[in-house]
């Protein structure tokens, strides 16, 4: 099954509004699916470099040029100083994360972008195709 959200729409077949199917002749796979599961919703995401890394493993983003910016996040104080009895302390962190918004539906497929307005516009225009067989 195609996990690029742009290929996965390619080889869907919306019948009615209560049922879908994914065809892909090529690598032998077929299923059916609620409609309503190809509604994709948006996601903002701020990985910090290890959660980026994780989720790039993971193939829960793609690896694309996203932009930095720094954020405070809460942290046990026990990261910074390594001191046991800090362990259960918490305390604000700079920390640079990734800007990334992740445009994915009920199937778990997704397309990620680095920009804010064109992951929105995109979202709507898969969704307002979706949406007209259910009107």
């Amino acid at each position: 099954m195609e996990m690029e959200l742009d290929k996965f729409m390619e080889h869907v077949e919306v019948i009615n509004k209560d049922l879908a199917i994914y065809k892909d002749t090529e690598k032998g796979i077929m299923f059916y699916m609620n409609t309503i599961q190809l509604l994709v919703r948006v996601e903002a995401l701020e990985y910090d470099k290890e959660q980026y890394n994780i989720a790039k493993f993971e193939k829960k983003v793609q690896d694309l040029d996203y932009a930095t910016k720094t954020i405070k996040r809460v942290v046990p104080k026990y990261q910074i100083t390594k001191n046991e009895k800090d362990k259960y302390t918490l305390t604000d962190k700079e920390v640079i994360v990734k800007q990334i918004w992740n445009v994915s539906n009920a199937s778990g497929v997704y397309k990620s972008f680095v920009n804010k307005d064109e992951a929105l516009e995109y979202a709507e225009a898969l969704n307002k195709a979706i949406a007209k067989y259910f009107i």
